[in-house]
């Protein structure tokens, strides 16, 4: 069975889209509720704005629910012929 992730945006305008064809959850008590139902397997943060309190309920309910959490990290290398 393939993986069901979500990505989660506290930016409203981000809502409903999707980033590498996987949708973009930005209601916070949608996204507990989701876990909640297991209907979640990972859930990849994309954003560093989350207060610490709902962040340490997100990381125990994932834990509860065994849903891996995950924080987004972009990485820049530079362009070289010899890599």
């Amino acid at each position: 069975m393939p993986h069901r992730i979500a990505f989660v945006d506290d930016d409203p305008m981000h809502q409903h889209l999707s980033v590498g064809g996987y949708s973009v959850l930005g209601d916070y008590t949608h996204l507990l509720n989701i876990v909640r139902r297991g209907a979640l397997d990972c859930i990849v943060l994309n954003t560093h704005l989350v207060d610490v309190e709902r962040l340490q309920e997100l990381e125990a309910l994932c834990q509860q629910s065994d849903v891996e959490l995950l924080r987004l990290q972009v990485h820049l290398k530079p362009i070289s012929a010899a890599s």
